[in-house]
């Protein structure tokens, strides 16, 4: 997938907040007094440190401006299951402001961040991908070794096609990812399914989001609800991932691999 070039600030807005408030105190203390106390033989040195220091205020004021913007941020984003599961005083207000669907009453960026909120719940490391990105991935979910790419579609009319799910599974290939994954707040065509079937491909619509939604905000332990992969290596007891044969004559084949390759290889037929 294609890298922009993000400046400093754009970098700094997807650190945690907490992160941005130890760089701000940090960002004082070594322009205010770390830089003037060295010793510099030039003369212009010495006046560029003097003149350094006294930016040590504007430098940590904007710092710490990031860090109150990226805690609202993260108090928004973990509000976003309550508002769509109906639980709690948010759920309440947003079924009290529109008897729409809660899942077409936001916006594809929240729609984004619901689904990484309710995946890092389901005891995921969740990876946002930079915006704009080529490939269609928005998310990149790990966990027990296995990669998984999704993405997110939150249409308010229009069922997914097939031409989203026929492209989203070439970039799986190209990425060398498990798994992919297309959600969206609706449904899918029929080629869609027809396409899907029999591939490490998963469409979730937006049922079955809802239901996620609803599992996760009830707090239930991981272990209590659906796993992707629910199989342990017969060798080392490690879970199973799916995954793609590249070559051979299984190639573009699913099959059992253990998690812990190259440490175990045990492979079982799926």
């Amino acid at each position: 997938m294609a890298k922009r070039n993000d400046s400093i600030i754009d970098l700094m807005l997807v650190l945690p907040w907490w992160v941005n408030a130890i760089l701000s105190y940090l960002s004082y203390i070594f322009f205010k007094y770390q830089i003037p106390s060295m010793h510099f033989q030039s003369a212009a040195f010495k006046s560029l440190s003097n003149g350094i220091s006294s930016l040590a205020e504007p430098i940590s004021l904007l710092i710490a401006f990031i860090a109150v913007v990226t805690f609202f941020k993260a108090l928004h984003r973990k509000s976003l299951i309550s508002r769509m599961s109906g639980n709690g005083i948010l759920g309440f207000l947003n079924a009290f402001e529109s008897k729409k669907d809660p899942l077409k009453n936001i916006t594809w960026r929240e729609f984004e961040m619901l689904v990484g909120e309710v995946y890092k719940k389901l005891g995921y490391l969740v990876y946002e991908t930079q915006a704009g990105a080529d490939g269609g991935v928005d998310l990149i979910l790990k966990r027990n070794g296995e990669k998984i790419i999704v993405q997110c579609k939150q249409w308010r009319t229009q069922k997914i096609g097939v031409k989203t799910v026929r492209e989203l599974y070439g970039v799986m290939v190209a990425e060398s990812a498990d798994r992919a994954i297309v959600m969206c707040s609706g449904t899918y065509t029929a080629e869609s399914y027809v396409f899907a079937k029999g591939k490490p491909l998963d469409l979730i619509g937006g049922s079955q989001l809802r239901e996620m939604i609803d599992s996760v905000s009830t707090n239930r332990t991981i272990e209590t609800l659906p796993k992707l992969n629910e199989k342990n290596c017969t060798s080392c007891g490690n879970p199973m991932l799916i995954r793609i044969a590249k070559r051979g004559p299984n190639s573009g084949n699913k099959f059992w691999g253990c998690s812990t390759f190259p440490r175990c290889r045990r492979t079982e037929e799926y």
